[in-house]
């Protein structure tokens, strides 16, 4: 909505849809006379100073106080319209002009100048023409805990999308979830597309593009509703759009394969159960279970809670015997530490995302240790492909391309010197 002024009193311009660029808009004028207007009256739009292109043909559906009118061009740029009727002076005179096409760039345009036979004075109406904001998740059903990618687009009227203009180096938006009020409300988080926290939940849209996306993962279950919101921005006002996310606590849970014979398992996030005989299966087929630690082999029972973060565990299943390690997923989240000695360690990848494929890539999981480590060692063939043999990697090597470690699974990694090995939220 913007205003005008002149002889004629107050005035002002009306969408009755949003003024988006590329898309055909309904406007009505609407301003107020100072003297009686009869039928022998004529009111002047004047396009001449306006951005917007008009023929004959675009207002043979106005109307003027709803009712049609006579138009007629009085020179080119400027129609005379007949008043269909008597409007007496303090009332407001009202011009439908529907399906009218906007600008295909942003910004404020003199939209009309208006006057009538008996009022001197010109009114000039202008309109903010603005592209559309929109956020679309991948999907609208989810799990607590699990990742839902919220895409933050700006259109035109078509829905194609809108660049942010060369001479604007970004917009930025602002992200927000609302939570039912309650005693101890639980926020989700946001993260970037390389899975780091979002502390201030602001990204923005570059120069040039036209879109951006972020990582939301929820926290409790519930209808959600995550706003996008940009304050700041060249095309002059504030936009605001949400989406809606159904949130379901259910117990999620991966499962990996334990094959007969020895086997390497590890602890991809905390744990409640942290024995192996809660989490395999068929407990009853292991023959032995050992750890190490400090250059040290240790013996352990299955009732011994030693599945940790970062650590892993040699599992030796009875012959032809085959199980399955079930992990339940946390509601909670937390960082995971552990201090590594120089020489061997063996190691369990972590991950936060349920929604990961199960692996993780090698360079993302040990980024806490890079430089430490010279040598990370899968020792036996990957359990979910019998094709896919040991391997070793060796950073800086000729073709060493890093590979994936496997969720639940457990790794050699040797230390030049002790360091930290540390994973904070989804990284």
């Amino acid at each position: 909505m913007s205003s005008g002024s002149g002889g004629c009193g107050e005035a002002v311009l009306v969408t009755t849809d949003n003024s988006t660029v590329c898309v055909t808009t309904n406007y009505r004028l609407e301003f107020t006379t100072k003297y009686d207007l009869t039928v022998s009256d004529k009111v002047y739009l004047d396009f001449r100073s306006s951005s917007f292109e008009f023929s004959l043909d675009d207002l043979t559906n106005m109307t003027l106080n709803g009712l049609s009118s006579t138009v007629t061009v009085n020179e080119q740029g400027v129609f005379e319209i007949v008043l269909p009727v008597t409007v007496f002076d303090g009332i407001n005179v009202t011009i439908e002009l529907p399906d009218i096409q906007n600008p295909s760039f942003p910004g404020c345009y003199t939209f009309a100048d208006v006057w009538t036979s008996k009022d001197p004075g010109i009114i000039q109406f202008a309109v903010k023409v603005t592209p559309r904001l929109m956020i679309t998740p991948s999907k609208s059903n989810c799990f607590v805990g699990s990742l839902v990618k919220l895409t933050i687009e700006l259109v035109d009227g078509q829905g194609n999308p809108f660049n942010v203009p060369d001479e604007f180096e970004f917009i930025p938006i602002e992200l927000e979830e609302f939570v039912e009020p309650v005693e101890e409300p639980k926020y989700g988080n946001f993260y970037d597309l390389d899975l780091y926290r979002l502390e201030d939940n602001c990204i923005s849209i570059e120069s040039g593009n036209a879109s951006s996306a972020v990582y939301y993962q929820p926290k409790c279950e519930g209808n959600k509703k995550v706003f996008a919101t940009h304050a700041v921005t060249p095309f002059g006002e504030i936009k605001e759009v949400y989406c809606e996310i159904n949130v379901i606590d259910e117990p999620v849970y991966w499962t990996i394969k334990i094959s007969s014979g020895w086997n390497i398992v590890s602890a991809p996030f905390n744990l409640e159960q942290t024995t192996l005989d809660e989490v395999i299966e068929n407990p009853e087929y292991i023959e032995i279970a050992l750890t190490y630690d400090e250059g040290q082999w240790k013996q352990i029972s299955v009732t011994e809670s030693q599945l940790k973060p970062l650590h892993a565990i040699y599992v030796k299943l009875r012959a032809d015997k085959e199980s399955n390690a079930k992990y339940y997923y946390p509601s909670e989240d937390s960082s995971y530490t552990r201090d590594l000695d120089a020489g061997w360690n063996l190691v369990g990848p972590v991950v936060y995302n349920i929604d990961s494929d199960g692996k993780v890539n090698l360079e993302q999981a040990l980024y806490s240790i890079e430089g430490k480590y010279s040598q990370v060692t899968c020792p036996s063939p990957d359990p979910d492909d019998a094709n896919k043999l040991s391997w070793t990697y060796i950073p800086g090597a000729v073709g060493g391309t890093p590979p994936d470690m496997q969720i639940g699974h457990g790794y050699w990694v040797y230390m030049e010197e002790a360091g930290e090995l540390f994973v904070d939220e989804l990284k």
